[in-house]
């Protein structure tokens, strides 16, 4: 058996999900998950998520609060569920030499954001990373965004302005980065169309008002899963430093497109920020 542990918003969930549903498959076993650490209160540490991979069309087989005690030391290598112990693996650098190798029953514990841990299932993922409900009203835009020439740009700020940890660590993109990658995109999409999705619509009508979008999309009160999976129906995309806009980009499936990404994910140089951008995606 595969158990994951999921932490963070839900482009950090399906990062976990994708890492623990790709070992299961190769260990041909079951996977649960633990969504513990979701009831925590953060104490203003980080933001407090939910557990939001419901939205998707995927199987979840989540830990009962009898199972959860059974591995709720988490001082030990291995854990104790009924009577059989589980190998603890981390995505540090001996959790990530580890993964391809890793036999028996695994807890995986951390965030995997890198498509080596599961691009041998894309095509399962495809299929399980859509909508479990009615686009509705959505239905019409994503039409729109559908035609050659539309470019989904994401812009985060949330918590990573308001957050003192998420801004330290994480830093906002300025707009010299997205100029920059308006202009790449112009020079190999001559019809680029650019379509805006962030949590702050506001700020983003006035800071890109001079770059000819075609229009801002407001997310809020919509599902946090319907503006990402808007953005993988784009033909082209420029993502921001942002598990979530990293999965519109790559579940887009359109074999021409063009993605843009940060040259540097995090704040300050992070080995891991390497790992986490697809190499055909062109880094600005």
């Amino acid at each position: 058996m595969v158990i994951t542990r999921l932490q963070g918003g839900l482009g950090n969930q399906m990062f976990q999900y994708a890492a623990g549903r790709a070992l299961a498959a190769r260990l041909a076993t079951g996977l649960k998950i633990d969504a513990s650490f979701l009831g925590n209160d953060p104490g203003g540490s980080y933001t407090k998520r939910s557990l939001e991979l419901g939205q998707l069309n995927v199987t979840l087989d989540i830990l009962s609060g009898e199972e959860l005690q059974k591995i709720s030391s988490r001082s030990f290598i291995t854990r104790i569920f009924g009577k059989t112990t589980f190998k603890q693996l981390r995505d540090d650098a001996v959790g990530i030499a580890n993964f391809s190798n890793v036999t028996g029953n695994v807890y995986l514990d951390g965030y995997w954001q890198s498509e080596r841990y599961f691009l041998p299932i894309r095509n399962v993922l495809l299929r399980e990373f859509t909508p479990a409900y009615s686009a509705g009203s959505s239905e019409a835009l994503k039409k729109k965004l559908e035609t050659p020439g539309s470019v989904a740009v994401h812009v985060r700020r949330g918590d990573y302005v308001t957050l003192a940890s998420a801004s330290a660590y994480h830093g906002v993109l300025d707009m010299n980065y997205y100029e920059t990658a308006f202009r790449e995109i112009k020079k190999r999409v001559p019809d680029a169309r650019f379509f805006v999705f962030s949590d702050d619509p506001s700020w983003c009508l006035q800071a890109f008002s001079g770059l000819g979008i075609e229009e801002v999309i407001d997310g809020h009160g919509q599902p946090a899963s319907r503006d990402l999976l808007l953005m993988s129906s784009c033909s082209h995309n420029i993502i921001a430093n942002s598990s979530y806009s990293w999965w519109g980009a790559w579940l887009n499936d359109n074999p021409g497109k063009v993605v843009v990404a940060p040259a540097r994910w995090y704040r300050a140089e992070d080995a891991r920020g390497n790992e986490i951008i697809c190499k055909s995606w062109l880094r600005v």
